[in-house]
């Protein structure tokens, strides 16, 4: 099997999606000694990370130049000038980040990790919507769409149901360094969330709960990790005082801090009030650290029996779990229980179930 996997989310620092199609890109050879892959980045340049990517075996590098990002304006806009004209002879497309070029003989594949753009495009940026307006055009050139949850397949069919027997669902898979982090001297308990700082994830809700809880608990921490999105300005407004003194944004940092953030902390903290999937609590878990999360959209599937929940939107719950989670230690039963549920999330799962799907996007050509 000739597989082309669309790689500009590879290129310099790595997204979600980034780690997702990096992690993809390894375990689809992994799991399939037979299949040659092809990365194919859509932007004009190549760089490390990408010659990286592509230096395994059965593994190669095309696109990266300047016809093919000529080319994608067109993509995205007509069905002119297949892509495939530019892989080389491929059996499979795969855009694994919501977009897919024109093919002429190769079978596409789509991964659509949720529809946020549909459902609330008020919480989404710009140029969210943008891509979903994008998303319209091309989604009717996937043979099959993957995504990443029943709630997301349950999503994408409201909103294209015409489409909804392409839909299939394949988890994404926890990274392994979240399994083993780096020990921290914690001195003092602290709340940790991790992911865009937008309304969308309830850091508006998050803080304001935090507010409430620092109040009652002078010497309660919170750590936020993640970039400012969508009302960041209005929050970050709001609670000035408190990101002075006790709750620290400390951007985007990288995975082994991460997950030693993750592992040191008394609990991790994610009040979104929509998710396809919902990473970050795997993660949590994963590092050893309780999770308390929203019941919102794909996170009581995603998470199981294995977090705390609290309604979307509840800043008064909210305040009264993360106080409790301050005051009490973890159980380490409860612990081992999401550690081992977070490992049936394996890349290698993620992998083969993506190839089974490339199998049937290949019948129907």
């Amino acid at each position: 099997m000739r597989v082309c996997l669309e790689a500009t989310s590879l290129r310099g620092h790595r997204s979600g999606v980034g780690h997702t199609t990096g992690e993809l890109a390894r375990t689809l050879v992994e799991c399939d000694p037979t299949l040659e892959l092809t990365l194919f980045p859509m932007s004009a340049l190549r760089d490390d990370a990408l010659r990286a990517a592509a230096h395994r075996p059965r593994t190669k590098l095309r696109g990266a130049n300047p016809g093919v990002r000529g080319a994608s304006w067109l993509w995205w806009r007509s069905e002119l000038v297949p892509a495939d004209l530019f892989t080389g002879r491929v059996d499979v497309f795969h855009g694994p980040n919501y977009l897919l070029p024109p093919l002429r003989r190769a079978a596409g594949v789509l991964s659509i990790y949720d529809v946020s753009f549909d459902r609330m495009p008020e919480l989404c940026s710009r140029a969210v919507v943008r891509l979903g307006a994008t998303v319209k055009r091309t989604i009717l050139r996937a043979s099959r769409i993957i995504t990443s949850s029943a709630f997301s397949a349950a999503e994408i069919a409201v909103f294209y149901p015409d489409l909804a027997d392409r839909v299939r669902v394949v988890p994404v898979g926890v990274r392994d360094v979240f399994f083993s982090p780096r020990v921290r001297d914690v001195r003092d308990r602290y709340l940790v969330f991790l992911g865009n700082l937008e309304l969308r994830k309830g850091v508006d809700v998050l803080l304001d709960a935090f507010a409430m809880v620092h109040s009652s608990m002078p010497s309660a921490r919170l750590i936020l990790i993640g970039q400012p999105s969508v009302g960041w300005g209005e929050i970050s407004t709001k609670h000035a005082k408190l990101l002075a003194t006790a709750a620290n944004h400390v951007g985007t940092v990288d995975d082994d801090e991460t997950a030693s953030l993750l592992a040191g902390a008394t609990a991790m903290v994610y009040p979104s009030r929509y998710e396809g999937f919902g990473m970050p609590p795997l993660e949590a878990m994963a590092s050893g650290t309780r999770v308390i999360t929203s019941s919102a959209a794909s996170l009581p599937e995603v998470c199981g029996p294995h977090a705390t929940y609290v309604d979307a939107g509840n800043a008064e719950a909210l305040a009264a779990a993360m106080t409790q989670a301050l005051a009490t230690d973890p159980e380490p039963a409860a612990i081992d229980a999401a550690r081992e549920h977070a490992r049936t999330y394996s890349w290698h799962r993620t992998g083969a179930e993506t190839i089974a799907v490339y199998k049937e996007a290949m019948e129907d050509r």
